[in-house]
C-alpha cells in the first residue's frame, strides 16, 4: 500500500527522534517528509535528519505550514500527517503503526471517504470499538486523507485549526471516517516548540478565531461557555454516525 507520511515540525531537532520518529520504524525513511520552518531551524534538522525528506517550507505560523503541507503532495496520494510531538499511539487492536495505518486506509476506503482521524483524548477508559462516519471532530495529532491540490482546503484561522479543517474536510473532501479505537498520547502545552512559542499572545488568537468559526459555521461551533479553561473552547455540533468495524 503506497502513502507518504508527512510531518510539521518546529524547533524540535532534539526530540523529534525520541518521539514521533520512534514509531516509524517499519515505515521507511524515503516514504516521511519532515516539514522545516525556516532556514535556520533546517540546518538543525540537516545535521540528524538527512535519511527523511527535509523541506523547507519558509512558514511563520502552524497554519501556514499545515496549509504548505496540504498542497504539497501529487492528487490522488494518501498522506498521513502526525504531529511532531507524538509518545504513543494507543490502539485498541494492539496494531503496529504500519499495520494501524494501512487499517485505516482501507477501511476509509471501503465507506467511499477520502479522510479519517483518530478519537482526540488521549484517556483510554473513554475510547470505544466504534467508528464515526460524517461530521466530526478531526483531531491534528493523526489524520490522513487522499491528496487534492485545492485552496479550498486552505485553513484561515491562526488557531483552532483542527475545528476549521473538519469543516473544510467535511465540505470539500467527504464525510470524515473518525476511528474512535485510536488516539495519540502528547506533549502538547508542554513540550518546547510548536505552538509553545506564541504562548504569550495564544489567549487572545484563541478567542478571536472561536468568534470567527462562530460567525462563519453558526449551525456547526458555538462558544462553550461550561469548559473551564484560560483559552476561548468551542462546541461543535457533530453529524456522524455509528457504523460497524467490520
Amino acid at each position: 500500500m503506497n502513502y507518504k507520511i508527512a510531518i510539521p515540525t518546529h524547533r524540535r531537532s532534539s526530540t523529534l527522534r525520541g518521539l514521533t520518529l520512534s514509531l516509524m520504524d517499519s515505515i521507511p525513511p524515503s516514504d516521511i517528509f519532515l516539514f522545516i520552518s525556516d532556514e535556520d531551524d533546517l540546518k538543525t534538522y540537516e545535521k540528524d535528519y538527512g535519511e527523511y525528506n527535509l523541506i523547507l517550507c519558509n512558514t511563520k505560523s502552524v497554519k501556514e505550514k499545515f496549509n504548505f503541507v496540504q498542497q504539497y503532495f501529487t492528487d490522488g496520494e494518501w498522506v498521513i500527517v502526525l504531529e511532531d510531538d507524538i509518545k504513543e499511539i494507543q490502539d485498541l487492536g494492539e496494531r503496529s503503526t504500519k499495520d494501524l495505518i494501512e487499517y485505516m486506509i482501507s477501511f476509509t476506503e471501503s465507506k467511499r471517504s477520502k479522510c479519517f482521524g483518530i478519537y482526540p483524548s488521549s484517556n483510554k477508559f473513554f475510547m470505544t470499538d466504534s467508528v464515526e462516519v460524517g461530521l466530526t471532530f478531526l483531531v491534528a495529532h493523526l489524520y490522513g486523507y487522499i491528496a487534492e491540490v485545492n485552496p479550498e482546503l486552505n485553513c484561515k484561522e491562526e488557531v483552532k485549526i483542527d475545528y476549521e479543517r473538519s469543516v473544510l474536510f467535511w465540505s470539500e473532501l467527504s464525510p470524515i471516517v473518525r476511528f474512535n479505537h485510536v488516539s495519540c498520547k502528547t506533549n502538547n502545552y508542554t513540550n518546547k516548540g510548536g505552538i509553545q512559542e506564541v504562548k504569550d499572545t495564544r489567549a487572545e488568537l484563541e478567542k478571536v478565531s472561536c468568534d470567527n468559526l462562530v460567525k462563519r459555521y453558526p449551525s456547526i461551533f458555538s462558544i462553550n461557555d461550561k469548559r473551564k479553561s484560560k483559552y476561548t473552547e468551542l462546541k461543535m455540533n457533530k453529524n456522524s454516525v455509528k457504523v460497524k468495524t467490520k
